[in-house]
Parts: structure tokens; sequence; C-alpha cells
């Protein structure tokens, strides 16, 4: 596994970059982030950043991709309306999750949309669901970015095990690296 890691490393540039930005839009667009890896691009791409700038590239695109992918649901939402509840795709992602999104929206707007990103199945439809329920654009975009950004950071960290530069940080008795 070291090695492999070690190999993604060598790789890291802008294929793989579009790679991380592409899976993260595709898995945020409505309905498709359910059968869709976008984790999975998001850990390889963690895996192969080493250098602060790399990290700030991956966070980076992966948010917007994702927050695009996001757009994609918001905007089928506002086109079709609170209707877009009883289509085919809706039941087919889940009529629970579209209420469940609904009732997040209803309370808790643009911080609905943030932490939506971080629960899987509720993020692919909670863009939708805000766009028929009216939730304004400015709202969506700051709710959309916060929560690309959180999720993006989170598996990203995921992927990208602490490095021997963080020991100097650390206090004696905390061990990043497993040992005892």
């Amino acid at each position: 596994m070291d090695a492999f890691l070690t190999g993604l490393a060598d790789q890291f540039g802008p294929l793989l970059l579009l790679m991380g930005g592409v899976f993260a839009f595709v898995e945020s667009a409505l309905g498709v982030g359910l059968a869709f890896p976008g984790e999975t691009a998001v850990l390889t791409l963690g895996a192969a950043t080493t250098t602060p700038a790399d990290v700030a590239w991956a966070l980076g695109v992966v948010a917007v991709g994702a927050s695009l992918g996001d757009h994609v649901g918001y905007l089928i939402g506002r086109r079709l309306g609170p209707g877009l509840r009883e289509s085919a795709l809706v039941r087919r992602v889940g009529v629970h999750r579209w209420d469940a999104g609904a009732r997040m929206i209803g309370r808790h707007g643009l911080w609905a949309v943030a932490a939506s990103r971080l629960l899987p199945g509720v993020r692919t439809v909670v863009p939708a669901v805000a766009g028929a329920a009216g939730l304004g654009y400015r709202g969506f975009v700051t709710g959309s970015m916060l929560g690309a950004a959180s999720w993006s950071t989170l598996w990203w960290e995921q992927a990208h095990p602490p490095a021997p530069r963080y020991r100097r940080w650390q206090a004696p008795w905390v061990r990043l690296d497993g040992s005892q």
C-alpha cells in the first residue's frame, strides 16, 4: 500500500486534478451520487498530495466541482419546482430523502445545504429541494461552497496520513503514526 501511495504522489498533476473535479461534480449531481464514487476520487487525490500547493489545488478543485454539481440540482429544482418531488427521478433517489431535505431547508436554510454535503444520499437531493423551495441563490451558493469545502477537506484528511513534519507539533504523549 505504501508503494501505491508513493506512486500516486508522482502522478499528481492536471489530469489527477481534473479527475477529482469531474468525479466530485458527477457525484454531486442530482441522484448520481448514490452510485458514483466521488469520495474515491477525493481519497485518491488526497493520497497524491505532497506539498501545500498540491493540497490547495486539490481541495479547491474538488470543492468547486462538488459545488458545480450542486448547482445542477438547484437549477433543476428552480425550473421544475415542488412538483419535482413526484417525478420518477426523485422516486428512484428516494422520496424519503427529498422529504428529509425539505425539512432541513425549511428549518435551517443555507446551513442545511452546507450540512447536507456531509450526509450521503441526502446531499444529492438537497440542492434540488433548495431550488424547488425557493431558497435564494446567494444563500444556496454560500451553503454549497461551505459544504463542499468541508466535504473535500474531510475526505482529503482521510486519505492523507500525518506526515513526519507534523510530529514536531505534537505533544509527547500523542502518537500520530500509530506507535505506542
